[in-house]
């Protein structure tokens, strides 16, 4: 099984929107680790799983929830390294 590990912010209208608790519920449900945060009018995270689950929640930040408009995704991959337990929502 591969394992990736991705930095990635998305940008457009992505806060107020549950754009991060849509992301932890799916990522929970896909078994990726990592966190997520609002940084300017943007959402950061950093996800860690194997290379179908991130695929799959990549589709998801491309997309949005409902009230979400995503008008582009920075995204970096970077050395996968099993860093975290659980995904969580930074502050």
């Amino acid at each position: 099984m591969i394992m990736r590990r991705v930095h990635i912010v998305i940008k457009g209208q992505v806060q107020g929107v549950f754009f991060r608790a849509n992301l932890k519920e799916l990522a929970s449900q896909l078994n990726i680790t990592g966190w997520t945060r609002n940084i300017n009018h943007e959402v950061e995270a950093l996800l860690e799983g194997d290379d179908d689950s991130i695929a799959d929640i990549l589709i998801f930040c491309t997309k949005g929830t409902k009230n979400a408009k995503v008008k582009s995704i920075d995204l970096d991959e970077e050395p996968y390294i099993g860093e975290f337990d659980e995904f969580s929502i930074i502050d």
